[in-house]
C-alpha cells in the first residue's frame, strides 16, 4: 500500500478511509448502512453523514448516533455539492482515500479491503468501484464496470440487468466507476478537483472519472468486493423527476466534454433520441414522461451556457 510517510492518515497497512454518506429524508436506510459499517472488518475508517436538508425525523435520529461526524446542510444541495462538503471535511482529517457510499446499500463485512488492491500495483489508479447487484431480482447485475459509447461518450453500465453467473469476476480497468460505492485516492482529488456541482443528481461520478482519465489516471472495477443496491430509493417514487434530473445531467455532461467535429453528429443523434422518446410516450399514452425529458433537455442547455460561450458557440 502507499507509503505511510506520504499519507499522514495511514496506520501501517491500513490507509485511512473517510466514508461519506448522504441522507435525505431516509434515516432508516442511513442507520442501517452505519450499522453495517460498524461491523465492517476494515479498521482505519471514519464516517461522515451529510444530511441534505431533511424534513423528516432524520436529524433527531442521526444526532443520537455516536462515533460519526454529522454535518447538517440547510437544504438539499444535490449529490455532488453535498458530497463535496464531506470530502473536504475528510481530507482535513488526513484521510488517504474517500469512499462515496449510498445509504441504500447492503454491505458485507470485508468489502473495503479489496477496493484498495488496485492501488497497490498501479500507481496511476485513482478510483475503484465494486460489483454492484440489484436487491431484486436477486443475483442480478446493476454495475460490473462502465463503458463510454462513442461518439457521445455516454456512460453505459456493463452487464446491467443480466444474471450474475460469474461472467464479470475479473479485476480490470474500466471507463468509469459509480458514486453508489466509489473509492477515490486523495491524490486525484488534489489533482483534478472535487465533484462538479453543476450536476445536481446523476453523471457527477461519470464526469469525475472522465476527468481523471483525461489527466492520465486509471479507473478500476473490483468484483472481489460485491455489494447490493436498493436502487434509487430517493427517486423511484417520482419517475418524472428522475427523468428530468437524468436528462439535465446528461446534457450538461455532453456539452462539457464534446468538442469539434463531434458536435453536429451528437446533435443529430440527440434529435433522433428525442423523437423516439416522444413517439414512445404517445404510444403508451404517457406524455408526462416526454415532457420531463424535454424539460431536462432545456434545463441542461441553460446550465451549459458557460461551455457554449467558451467554445464561441454563443
Amino acid at each position: 500500500m502507499t507509503d505511510q510517510r506520504e499519507n499522514p492518515g495511514s496506520t501501517g497497512p491500513y490507509p485511512k478511509v473517510g466514508i461519506i454518506i448522504l441522507n435525505w429524508n431516509n434515516w432508516p436506510d442511513t442507520i442501517q448502512c452505519i450499522e453495517a459499517l460498524r461491523i465492517c472488518s476494515y479498521p482505519n475508517k471514519e464516517i461522515w453523514i451529510l444530511d441534505n436538508g431533511s424534513q423528516d425525523e432524520s436529524i433527531n435520529k442521526l444526532e443520537k448516533i455516536e462515533n460519526i461526524h454529522l454535518l447538517l446542510l440547510d437544504k438539499n444541495y444535490g449529490f455532488a455539492a453535498a458530497n463535496n462538503v464531506g470530502i473536504r471535511a475528510a481530507l482535513e482529517q488526513a484521510c488517504d482515500y474517500i469512499l462515496l457510499l449510498n445509504n441504500d446499500t447492503e454491505l458485507p463485512r470485508d468489502f473495503i479491503q479489496p477496493l484498495l488492491e488496485p492501488f497497490q500495483d498501479d500507481p496511476q489508479a485513482s478510483v475503484c468501484s465494486p460489483k454492484i447487484l440489484y436487491d431484486a431480482p436477486a443475483s442480478t447485475i446493476w454495475y460490473a464496470g462502465g463503458k463510454f459509447r462513442k461518439p457521445r461518450i455516454i456512460g453505459e453500465m456493463v452487464g446491467m440487468g443480466r444474471p450474475d453467473q460469474g461472467q464479470s469476476n475479473l479485476l480490470c480497468q474500466t471507463d468509469f466507476a459509480v458514486g453508489t460505492c466509489m473509492l477515490i485516492k486523495r491524490e486525484i482529488i488534489e489533482r483534478i478537483g472535487l465533484l462538479d456541482e453543476r450536476f445536481f443528481f446523476y453523471h457527477e461520478d461519470v464526469d469525475f472519472c472522465y476527468r481523471a482519465k483525461q489527466a492520465g489516471y486509471s479507473i478500476w472495477y473490483q468484483p472481489k468486493s460485491t455489494i447490493i443496491h436498493r436502487v434509487s430509493s430517493s427517486t423511484k417514487k417520482q419517475p418524472n423527476k428522475r427523468i428530468f434530473l437524468y436528462q439535465k445531467a446528461r446534457v450538461v455532461f455532453l456539452c462539457k466534454h464534446i468538442r469539434g467535429i463531434k458536435i453536429p453528429m451528437v446533435i443529430f443523434m440527440e434529435i433522433i433520441r428525442l423523437f423516439r422518446v416522444i413517439i414512445d410516450g404517445m404510444m403508451h399514452l404517457k406524455m408526462d414522461l416526454p415532457r420531463s425529458y424535454i424539460d431536462g433537455l432545456v434545463a441542461g442547455l441553460k446550465e451549459s451556457r458557460s461551455y457554449f460561450i467558451k467554445q464561441n458557440i454563443l
